[in-house]
């Protein structure tokens, strides 16, 4: 078992320090037990397509808050942040628990956004190992290419973190369904909420789908959910029905 909060929140806008404090309040305030908690899509900015205008997104100022956060909580912080490294600005997907920090940075750039202009590519997908347990992470617009949440051998996990605007949440409802169901996984997509400095509208949205691509919690309007993941019953139900190995068996297509 798991023990994951998920939390949908509005950023203040290019507010680096306000929002650190923000997310040490939140953190503060989750029910004992919870081992894991997974915040949106550049949750200390919000998406800001010149990232170079955002006072302080230096990536060790962000990371050292997080860590002594998360060593002082005993819960470990997931989330993605715009942040800068060698001198380039990138979409940043961390896991950060009492022990170290693990880095994915966004595969697939939101042309459409400008992000493409402004953030440098990832060199690819990487697996993350929390607990023992291989998580895939993956951020917002990565949810529209299916490829990147596959491997020869399944993850126990796979989490999405977005910004993703109201005009298309169907979207992201029915793809996250979908990634679920096709890698008989636990799939996890936590979105923002409110309204950004460029007046787009984030309507939240967040869920939790289980490997049979049942919803298990849909956060709607709720500000902080949590969800119990069981890998023993993952683990079963792939062993019932192994679409997965089939997979892995098929043709290789040119």
């Amino acid at each position: 078992m798991m023990e994951v909060a998920i939390v949908q929140y509005s950023p203040v806008w290019g507010q680096v320090d306000e929002n650190l404090q923000q997310v040490e309040k939140i953190i503060e305030s989750l029910v004992p037990g919870t081992e894991l908690v997974i915040f949106p899509e550049t949750f200390t900015t919000g998406f800001h397509p010149e990232p170079q205008n955002i006072a302080n997104i230096d990536f060790q100022y962000a990371l050292d808050f997080l860590k002594q956060l998360s060593q002082k909580t005993g819960i470990a912080i997931m989330g993605s942040i715009a942040c800068r490294r060698d001198d380039r600005y990138y979409n940043t997907f961390l896991l950060i628990n009492g022990i170290g920090h693990q880095l994915y940075d966004k595969v697939h750039l939101f042309s459409f956004g400008r992000e493409r202009e402004a953030f440098t590519q990832g060199n690819g997908p990487m697996i993350f190992d929390f607990q023992g347990k291989q998580i895939r992470p993956l951020i917002c617009y990565d949810l529209r290419f299916p490829y990147i949440s596959f491997e020869p051998e399944p993850f126990d996990l796979i989490v999405y973190v977005a910004s993703w605007p109201a005009p298309r949440i169907h979207h992201w409802q029915q793809l996250l369904i979908a990634r679920a169901i096709e890698n008989q996984c636990y799939t996890i997509g936590v979105n923002r909420t409110g309204t950004d400095g460029l007046g787009l509208s984030y309507p939240g949205s967040s869920m939790a789908i289980s490997y049979d691509g049942n919803i298990i919690n849909d956060a709607e309007d709720t500000a902080i959910s949590y969800i119990r993941l069981d890998f023993e019953a993952q683990k079963h139900y792939r062993s019932k029905l192994p679409f997965h190995t089939d997979r892995m068996n098929g043709p290789t297509l040119q």
